[in-house]
């Protein structure tokens, strides 16, 4: 499980990047900026979309991290069938926000932002939990590079 937990660390790193990068477009003005904002919130949201989905796609393959936790630890499948919802729950908010873009007013692009800090915080927290199963079924920090 070690090249596992490396690869994971690797990815989580990579979206990690990619969620700060998000947050930076996210956070700076929009009033003069409409065109310049949207099309650099576009992109970054795009690039932590790609981000989700090789997360996704990378924990949910047969045997991957969500199957060995629930091997590992089968008490804690309930929380690794929620870990699994969230991957959906996060795509859509993301897709949801991306919908909105380019904005074409000022509102459209605050409506685009207040739904792409949902989907921001709804990675924030599946992230939280990933890191407590990975540690509960392995004793493991997958935060840490040791």
């Amino acid at each position: 499980m070690t090249d596992s937990f490396s690869r994971a660390r690797e990815r989580r790193g990579g979206m990690r990047a990619a969620l700060g990068e998000a947050e930076r477009s996210l956070a700076s003005p929009v009033v003069g900026r409409l065109e310049s904002w949207s099309r650099t919130v576009r992109q970054d949201l795009e690039a932590l979309l790609a981000a989700v989905d090789l997360h996704v796609s990378s924990t949910e393959a047969p045997g991957a991290v969500l199957d060995g936790i629930v091997a590992a630890a089968p008490h804690l499948a309930p929380r690794v069938d929620q870990a699994r919802h969230e991957h959906e729950l996060i795509r859509y908010r993301l897709r949801s926000a991306l919908d909105l873009l380019p904005a074409t007013t000022e509102t459209a692009a605050h409506t685009a932002r207040d739904r792409a800090v949902e989907a921001l915080e709804a990675i924030v927290r599946h992230r939280q939990l990933g890191s407590d199963l990975v540690y509960e079924a392995f004793k493991v920090d997958i935060e840490s590079p040791e």
